[in-house]
């Protein structure tokens, strides 16, 4: 039977352990679009001496699966109770503060390493994100991610996860029957209230259509002899947050992009809260964040600056 890529079903849960494939339920299943399941291996090339130019058969070596999707960014239709996409968000080394009756807010960890000290956390265990698509099954264990944040013009925001694991064998398997998902509608990227940054304060009405963030992990394969597929799973070894933007350029006196570049001006690239209805807000912060460069570009005639931030460390 030919496979319809549109029958599928994408999940993500936290593992009893680090690399240790944790079978998902109905309940971790996440509304999301566009996923892209890959893999990649190691392969041993042989070269015993045949007498001709023949090569005997390589031997398959460690293996590796990425899964990557994008979520539409919306609340729970609760204040105070995490959205579905919660567990993806803790799965790219964020960590989740709850505000009952309020907000749930998600925050980069500082550290990776099981630190106990002061200020980090180890989110560990790692994460099983698993595909399901018309009768296949296809799980990633050990999974750690990255995410990208998306904001246009009149667009839903849009959060990119790419998660990286370890290879398990596929295996037959049905779709969840009967999925509930929450009836929430996506709000738009619009009276956004972002600034950016200029030589003194900030310029506060930037004309611009593109806003993206980027968490920066920097996500490594273990690889494990003990482990059946040569890998155990991904880790988060370092990250570089990154902001990027492509407002109109104006009268020097107004916003100097060039100064505020020079003088290593920083600033808030932040969103305001979007959406009105409680338990479906959402606001994206950068609040301290200094240009790299400002490139030149063109928006239907007119001068427009592209502009990338390094986020960094509050001082």
């Amino acid at each position: 039977m030919a496979i319809r890529k549109n029958n599928a079903q994408v999940a993500i849960v936290k593992e009893t352990g680090d690399g240790v494939y944790t079978a998902p339920s109905a309940s971790n299943l996440v509304l999301v679009q566009d996923v892209e399941y890959t893999v990649d291996g190691d392969s041993f090339e042989r070269s015993e001496l045949c007498g001709n130019f023949n090569k005997p058969d390589p031997i398959v070596g460690p293996a590796s699966a990425t899964v990557k999707f994008t979520w539409l960014g919306k609340g729970s239709g609760s204040a105070g109770v995490a959205p579905e996409i919660g567990a993806a968000l803790l799965g790219c080394g964020f960590n989740q503060t709850t505000t009952s009756g309020v907000s749930v807010a998600y925050n980069a960890v500082a550290r990776f390493d099981g630190s106990s000290a002061a200020g980090t956390v180890y989110p560990g265990p790692s994460y099983s994100v698993v595909l399901l698509e018309d009768g296949w099954c296809y799980p990633v264990k050990g999974c750690w991610g990255n995410v990208d944040v998306e904001c246009s013009v009149g667009e839903p925001v849009k959060l990119t996860f790419e998660f990286k694991g370890a290879f398990v064998q596929p295996t037959a398997s049905g779709l969840f029957a009967g999925p509930s998902f929450n009836a929430t509608v996506p709000p738009t990227f619009l009276t956004a209230g972002v600034t950016i940054p200029k030589a003194s304060g900030s310029y506060n009405a930037p004309v611009f259509t593109s806003l993206k963030y980027s968490a920066g992990n920097s996500v490594e394969l273990r690889k494990n002899a003990n482990d059946a597929a040569g890998i155990m799973g991904a880790m988060v070894v370092d990250r570089r947050p990154t902001v990027s933007i492509d407002p109109e350029a104006v009268d020097q006196s107004t916003w100097d992009m060039f100064a505020a570049w020079r003088q290593g001006a920083s600033g808030s690239v932040s969103t305001a809260v979007l959406g009105s209805a409680p338990g479906n807000r959402i606001q994206v912060l950068a609040p301290r964040c200094v240009i790299k460069k400002p490139a030149f570009a063109d928006r239907n005639g007119l001068r427009t600056i592209n502009l990338d931030f390094d986020v960094v460390s509050l001082p």
